[in-house]
């Protein structure tokens, strides 16, 4: 009896073993299998990286440019603003000159035109005296001429 307990106890034992080695040999096929996988994966996700790693290189170039582009833009516009700021500046003064001048001929002008009131009016009084002495200097010819026919 104990042989053949020995017996059945070696062959439970080598069943045992068979299916754990059988189970770890499946569990090593998933396991192959999984880690194959995961290796596929890593690579893809790898291509993937580097593919962004370019993309971003690349908008980081074409950034770089816009903000050069950007630079160049605002300068060249802060150039022209200035020259435009300097233009206007410029024809300011120049109206405010022009403004000056025009106040000043304005006031000759009225000057002029008082003098030129003031002239007419002592045209017309020294007309009217002329006409009035002319009427007198008739009513003194006449009279003469009266006096120096009657007496003879």
């Amino acid at each position: 009896r104990s042989s053949d307990l020995a017996e059945k106890n070696q062959k439970d034992a080598e069943e045992a073993f068979l299916r754990k080695t059988e189970e770890l040999n499946k569990e090593v096929a998933v396991h192959t299998v999984e880690v194959q996988s995961s290796r596929t994966e890593v690579t893809d996700l790898r291509r993937s990286v580097q593919g962004l790693e370019i993309e971003l290189q690349s908008q980081l170039s074409m950034k770089a440019g816009l903000e050069g582009t950007l630079a160049e833009t605002e300068a060249r516009f802060s150039a022209q603003l200035g020259q435009i700021q300097g233009l206007i500046s410029h024809v300011e003064a120049q109206l405010s000159d022009l403004r000056s001048d025009m106040e000043h001929q304005n006031h000759e002008y009225r000057m002029l035109m008082d003098i030129k009131t003031r002239l007419q009016e002592e045209i017309a009084m020294y007309r009217s005296l002329l006409e009035g002495g002319d009427a007198h200097v008739s009513g003194l010819s006449n009279t003469i001429e009266v006096s120096k026919s009657g007496p003879k």
